[in-house]
């Protein structure tokens, strides 16, 4: 809701369900480093108003375009990207001479440590309740009250 509230100025009394879907298909559609073309036709719009939706977003949220292109600077000075975690992803493409295989690198710079580090609090939770569970199970093991 804040995110559309954001992107089309406006109080959330007149925030539609179809404002709400188009909203979260800006956000997803930037983090993959969607072009306006490409959010046009997956939201049905003209391509002047998905780029204004792109230019709007970032307008509002800076962060996220300054985190985007700190990761793109980084991936092409250490030749790799990290997740939250320290696992390095390589990406070559970033200094490749083709500029669709550079734009291909770009967007893994910009993804890969956000669904990297997605993916390490993923299993670090995952460890963490199976840890849980068998500790639970060693206790019940001795308690004659479990049987």
């Amino acid at each position: 809701m804040a995110t559309a509230m954001e992107i089309f100025g406006l109080p959330s009394s007149q925030i539609t369900r179809e404002m709400r879907r188009v909203a979260k298909t800006v956000v997803f559609g930037i983090v993959y480093g969607i072009s306006p073309f490409g959010l046009a036709s997956n939201i049905g719009v003209s391509q002047a108003d998905a780029k204004k939706y792109i230019e709007t977003f970032f307008e509002r949220f800076s962060a996220v375009r300054a985190l985007m292109d700190r990761n793109i600077e980084e991936g092409k000075t250490k030749g790799y990207t990290t997740t939250i975690l320290g696992r390095r992803r390589p990406i070559p493409e970033l200094q490749s001479g083709d500029p669709v295989q550079r734009g291909f690198g770009e967007r893994m710079a910009v993804n890969s440590p956000i669904q990297g580090s997605a993916a390490d609090l993923i299993k670090v939770a995952m460890i963490n309740v199976n840890n849980a569970l068998h500790s639970r199970d060693a206790t019940h093991e001795n308690d004659p009250a479990s049987s």
